[in-house]
């Protein structure tokens, strides 16, 4: 998963539709328009960077293949906003340098890169040129887990906000409860003790009804309702005004690397729909 309406899939040494990743993705595509009467898009490429690209190409009902031969030409001409990892600060910076497209990055040296973008900078000299190494896993520990709601009318004190964070509280643990017992079951797949998820921060998320957003954290290994209930009061202090959304999350502790080898992207096929 990439996000709510997002996924990458490695079809790498899928035997479906003869092992062809453009036939796959109209399958799927057209499966989902059956199923549920949306359309949907999809790119194909040999990384997760170039699937992401090319499935926002073609928007919203198309389908778009990049081969490993056409990717620094499909990467080149590209705005540095499409590079992953690269958000609004990161782009203004590179546009303060000069730095507006691909073409303009790969310009530069990794020395050069890594002194304005620090540590980063090798992973950018790659990335611009449209390798990524990344794999797909389908067994990665999740880092967090929220549940949040917007209302129809925005929530007009802390009295309303803190009868609205018992409703998401509520939710909340039914969510933690089904993420406990799916990651047991991956535990036990993997031959691993069947240890809970070990949550390390509470966070409340707020926004106003002029749509400032704030988040409110503190540390903690239970989702305790007090707990929640005080970041609610303490986020709301800092705007003072109607809630028109609220959301209720964990972060949990890191974990040692699963240690996957990275697929070489000359031999990998990846959808992204």
């Amino acid at each position: 998963p990439l996000s709510l309406d997002e996924a990458y899939l490695d079809v790498s040494s899928s035997p479906h539709c003869s092992g062809s990743a453009s036939l796959i993705a109209s399958e799927i595509r057209s499966k989902i328009e059956q199923q549920t009467g949306l359309t949907a898009s999809a790119g194909i490429g040999p990384n997760k960077l170039v699937a992401k690209i090319a499935s926002d190409w073609q928007k919203p009902n198309g389908q778009t293949v990049v081969s490993p031969g056409k990717v620094l030409a499909f990467m080149t001409p590209l705005g540095v906003e499409r590079i992953y990892g690269v958000g609004k600060v990161t782009a203004a910076k590179m546009h303060s340098l000069g730095l507006r497209t691909c073409a303009d990055l790969q310009q530069l040296s990794k020395v050069q890169l890594a002194q304005h973008f620090g540590n980063w900078g090798e992973q950018l000299y790659s990335l611009c040129r449209g390798i990524d190494n990344r794999a797909v896993s389908i067994d990665g520990v999740s880092k967090s887990l929220s549940i949040e709601d917007t209302f129809a009318q925005d929530l007009p004190d802390l009295v309303s906000c803190n009868h609205e964070i018992e409703v998401l509280y509520s939710g909340l643990l039914e969510r933690l409860d089904r993420a406990r017992q799916k990651h047991k079951q991956r535990q036990a797949k993997l031959g691993k003790p069947a240890l809970d998820l070990p949550i390390k921060t509470l966070v409340v998320k707020m926004r106003f009804s002029d749509f400032a957003t704030t988040t409110a954290q503190m540390a903690g290994d239970k989702p305790l309702l007090a707990a929640y209930q005080q970041l609610c009061e303490k986020a709301f202090k800092r705007g003072n005004r109607p809630v028109r959304l609220l959301g209720l999350g964990v972060m949990y502790a890191d974990e040692a690397s699963t240690g996957q080898a990275a697929i070489e992207s000359e031999q990998t096929s990846l959808i992204n729909v």
